[in-house]
C-alpha cells in the first residue's frame, strides 16, 4: 500500500489460539550466548549451528568473536511490571508491558571469571544475547521476519559487585541481562534445536585470554623469555603447549615507535625455566638501536595457535624495552 498523509492502519493481525500437543517451554537457562550486535545467522548457518557457533567463539578478530558465559546455578527474574493506569470512570487501560531482566548466579570461574564478566559491563551496545536452554538442547533467541535467527536486543548488562563467603554461604558471582523489547520474547521468540546426543555446556566454550610475562628482560641483542600463561596465572602453558607454542610463526614483533615489524629469527623452550627464548632479528633495520625503546611483542591469531595445536586459547601481546 503507496504511504498516505495521515493514514493510520487499524487492521488488526491476531493468531488464533489452538495449540498442538508438542510445544516449546523454556526450561532452566545455564548459560548465554554473546553475539555481536545485529548478527543473524543465515538458513544455512542454522542447519550447521554447532560449527557455526564454535567458529565465532574462536574468530580471530575479538570485535566479531562471540562470548559464552556458562554455567549458572540460578537465576532471579527482576523483569518489570506492566503500567496500567485506572480512568477516571473507574475502567483500566494498559500503556505498556514491563520488560524482561533476569540476574543468573555461577560458581564455576569464581573471581577469574568474574573479572573477566567484568569487561562487559555496561558493554550492552556491542551485543545481543541467545539463552542456552539446556532442559530443551536448544538456543532461545529471535526469529527474524526473514527467517533468520539472530540474539535479543539488550537493554543492559550488569555486572554487579560480588559477594563474600560468610561462613554461613559460599561467595557468589551474578551477571544481569536487560532486554529491550519485550515483543522480541512474547511475538517474535526462535529456537534451535539440538540432538540429545549434543552437550552444549561441553560442545560450547569461549577462548581462555593468554597472558605474558617477561621472565628475563629483552637484552640488546635482541633475546627476551617470556612465560606464558592462562589469563589467570595459574597455569603455565608449557605444561601443556612446550612444543606447539616453541613456533616461531606464532610470534610477530614490532618497534612501538615506528609501528615497523622485526623479524623474529626463532623461538625455542627451555625447560629449566619453562620459559619461551624469543630471539628477535637485531640487524634488523627496524630493530631500536636505543636502550629503551619499547618493543610489542604479539603471539597468535587465534587461528595459528589452533593451527599449531593450541586449543582453546586467545592470542596476546606484550610491550617490553630493550636493554
Amino acid at each position: 500500500m503507496p504511504n498516505s498523509l495521515n493514514a493510520f492502519s487499524c487492521i488488526a493481525s491476531v493468531s488464533n489460539t489452538g495449540f498442538t500437543s508438542c510445544h516449546y517451554t523454556p526450561g532452566l537457562i545455564e548459560g548465554v550466548l554473546l553475539v555481536p550486535r545485529g548478527y543473524e545467522f543465515t538458513t544455512a548457518q542454522i542447519s550447521d549451528m554447532l560449527t557455526n557457533v564454535q567458529d565465532g567463539l574462536a574468530e580471530d578478530v575479538q570485535a566479531d568473536r562471540f562470548q559464552l558465559i556458562k554455567t549458572f546455578v540460578g537465576m532471579e527474574d527482576k523483569s518489570s511490571e506492566g503500567v496500567y493506569e485506572a480512568t477516571p470512570y473507574g475502567g483500566n487501560r494498559k500503556i505498556r508491558n514491563g520488560k524482561y531482566s533476569y540476574t543468573f548466579e555461577y560458581i564455576k570461574g569464581g573471581a577469574c571469571l568474574h573479572q573477566k564478566i567484568s569487561s562487559l559491563d555496561n558493554k550492552q551496545d556491542l551485543f545481543d544475547v541467545i539463552y542456552v536452554d539446556t532442559q530443551n538442547n536448544v538456543l532461545l533467541g529471535v526469529k527474524t521476519a526473514d527467517n533468520k535467527f539472530k540474539g535479543f536486543t539488550l537493554e543492559m548488562i550488569d555486572v554487579p559487585n560480588f559477594k563474600l563467603n560468610t561462613g554461613a554461604a559460599d561467595s557468589k558471582f551474578y551477571v544481569t541481562f536487560a532486554m529491550q523489547n519485550p515483543d522480541e520474547f512474547n511475538n517474535s521468540w526462535g529456537i534451535v534445536s539440538f540432538d540429545k546426543s549434543v552437550n552444549l555446556l561441553y560442545e560450547l566454550s569461549s577462548l581462555i585470554d593468554t597472558e605474558i610475562v617477561v621472565h628475563t628482560a629483552m637484552t640488546a641483542g635482541g633475546l627476551v623469555k617470556l612465560q606464558i600463561n592462562d589469563g589467570c596465572g595459574a597455569t603455565n602453558l608449557a605444561d601443556t603447549y612446550s612444543t606447539e607454542l616453541a613456533t616461531a610463526s606464532l610470534y610477530s614483533a614490532q618497534n612501538v615507535a615506528t609501528g615497523n615489524a622485526i623479524t623474529v629469527t626463532s623461538v625455542t623452550y627451555a625447560a629449566a625455566t619453562k620459559t619461551f627464548n624469543v630471539q628477535l632479528d637485531a640487524a634488523d633495520t627496524d630493530y631500536p638501536g636505543t636502550a629503551g625503546a619499547l618493543i610489542k611483542i604479539t603471539i597468535g591469531d587465534v587461528s595459528d595457535l589452533v593451527t599449531a595445536g593450541v586449543l582453546g586459547h586467545a592470542g596476546t601481546s606484550i610491550t617490553t624495552p630493550r636493554s
